[in-house]
């Protein structure tokens, strides 16, 4: 059916949905937006702001793939300082869980005993959860940093839809289950107390990865 082995892309596609799963699960706005929906209104607002995040996704996905394509094939040396800053920035999000910081999550879900005090549909809830992702310029960045790693000019126009789909479906299933996950009183509890180390966890995971691209990158002058 088509003209090249699949088989060959499998390490690639663990290695992208590895760096983009952890990328996804460090606590940031978007995650703190579901939680919040869910927290305070319902679980079907919270799927809907998860919903609204994934399609901010796909916008950004969109542009990033056609950028990434034509800078393969037309400036290599530009691509390659690409791939370095992407490595950058995913030392610098493993250096940023290690630092001591206010909890991220504080300023945007109150107790819980307040009640919100505007009552959010779920398509104000997409909403929201669109425009916020898509004004998010960190976004671009986690997908430059892993796509240019994994795209050449020899990728195949498939399989490069198919890490977008792969990241796309990864995104909507984290925030899925984030909407509902949090939608238990109990469970929250449990999250702030592991919080901390789960954090440092997935942080040093994104250093181990970035060092592994910037050595890649390196290989090649």
């Amino acid at each position: 059916m088509f003209d090249f082995d699949f088989t060959l892309y499998i390490n690639s596609f663990l290695a992208i949905a590895s760096i983009h799963i952890l990328a996804v699960i460090s606590p940031g706005p978007d995650v703190a937006l579901t939680m919040r929906n869910s927290l305070l209104h319902s679980r079907k607002v919270g799927l809907a702001g998860a919903l609204g995040t994934t399609t901010g996704m796909c916008i950004h996905l969109t542009y990033t793939v056609f950028g990434v394509g034509y800078l393969v094939v037309n400036m290599p040396w530009l691509m390659a300082a690409i791939q370095l800053a992407g490595a950058l920035y995913l030392l610098y999000l493993g250096y940023q869980s290690f630092k001591p910081h206010a909890d991220p999550m504080k300023d945007v879900l109150p107790s819980m005993e307040k009640g919100p005090k505007v009552v959010l549909t779920p398509f104000q809830a997409y909403r929201i959860g669109v425009i916020n992702n898509v004004l998010n310029p960190i976004v671009i960045l986690l997908f430059i940093s892993i796509l240019s790693a994994y795209i050449t000019t020899e990728t195949p126009l498939v399989i490069q839809g198919l890490y977008g789909a792969l990241m796309i479906g990864i995104t909507f299933a984290w925030f899925a289950f984030v909407a509902i996950f949090f939608s238990v009183d109990a469970i929250r509890l449990l999250f702030f107390k592991m919080g901390k180390w789960l954090e440092r966890l997935t942080g040093g995971a994104l250093i181990a990865f970035g060092l592994k691209i910037a050595y890649a990158v390196f290989r090649t002058f």
